[in-house]
This record gives C-alpha cells, structure tokens and sequence, in this order.
C-alpha cells in the first residue's frame, strides 16, 4: 500500500481499500460530504492541522486492546486516534509525511522492536503498526463515521490472506444502503 499513492498535490486524496472489502453505495457520497466540512479545499489543508483522513469502517472493538469500543455521541463522526486500512481516504500531506517517515523507522531494527501493541503483526507486511505508532507520537487522529444500526461505508469478510483473521462477529458490520441513509449525511 505505500507504494500504492504519493499525492501530487493538496487535492489530491488516496482512498485505500482491501481486497476483501465490500463497500457501500453510499462511500462516495459520504465521503465528498466529509471533504467539505473537514478539509479546506482552497487551501489543500484539513480543518484541523492533527488530523489525517476520514475512514469508511466503525471500529466496535478496539483492535489494539480488543476491549469494546462504543461512542454515544447522537449518531455523528467522531475522532479516533488509530488509523482505518478496511476502507479509509487519506489527506494528502499526512500521507506524504508518512510515506517519508516509515523508511527511517523500518530501516533501524531498535525502533522496530518498540513495545507496540500491534507486534504481532509482521513488521515486513503491515504499513499500520507504524501508521498507529506516528499517529500516537504525534497526537494525530480519523474522523470515523457513526450511523446507527452499527451500519458502515464499508465492511471486511475476512477472506483468507496474509494477516491473522480475527473473530468476523466482531468486525463485520452491516452496509449502510441508501434506503436507510435518508437523514445520515
């Protein structure tokens, strides 16, 4: 996935999806709604200088803690400080400092071995672990959406693939379809 996108410019946005994603008709909508009131388009800068991008996915369980993960906030976004790789959109100067940071923590095996939560995931193949760790160093953060029902822009199957499945009960959440969507945007 890193070498999947380097924004050319500040309108420039990298929406990443994983193959065993199934995605809303909805995604795109939500997201040129999220654009607008999170990211100035004159200037090619987020509202806010920490965050980073906006995710299609609602996390129920804390993928780091597996503790439940639950906002009650009237059904609106939220900021979350961990990053989306099920279906997310990324700003484009977060992620060029990102693609510039990781090189220089992957290539000193000391940094590598931080106590992370995330270890157990391979450190060659997942681009996340380092994403949560310049996330938490830099007190940077997501905007998730919150829709009722549980429901998300997009959801994972959990097909057989390189990482570890986790308990799909969990993780695999309704669609949200546009009959359900009329007062979600």
């Amino acid at each position: 996935i890193m070498e999947a996108w380097y924004p050319t410019s500040g309108r420039s946005f990298g929406a990443f999806f994983e193959d065993d994603l199934e995605v809303s008709p909805l995604w795109f909508r939500w997201v040129d709604a999220a654009l607008r009131q999170y990211y100035d388009l004159s200037s090619g800068r987020p509202v806010h200088p920490k965050l980073i991008g906006l995710s299609l996915y609602r996390p129920t369980h804390d993928e780091l803690t597996a503790r439940p993960f639950q906002v009650n906030n009237g059904f609106v976004p939220f900021a979350f400080q961990q990053p989306c790789s099920w279906g997310a959109v990324y700003f484009p100067e977060a992620w060029r400092y990102f693609r510039e940071w990781m090189p220089v923590q992957t290539a000193d095996p000391r940094i590598r071995e931080l106590s992370l939560t995330s270890n157990t995931w391979s450190s060659a193949s997942s681009w996340k672990k380092y994403l949560i760790r310049l996330m938490y160093d830099k007190g940077l953060f997501m905007v998730y959406p919150n829709f009722r029902n549980r429901s998300v822009l997009c959801t994972n199957h959990f097909l057989k693939g390189e990482h570890r499945l986790p308990d799909a009960r969990l993780y695999e959440l309704p669609l949200l379809y546009p009959e359900a969507a009329v007062s979600s945007f």
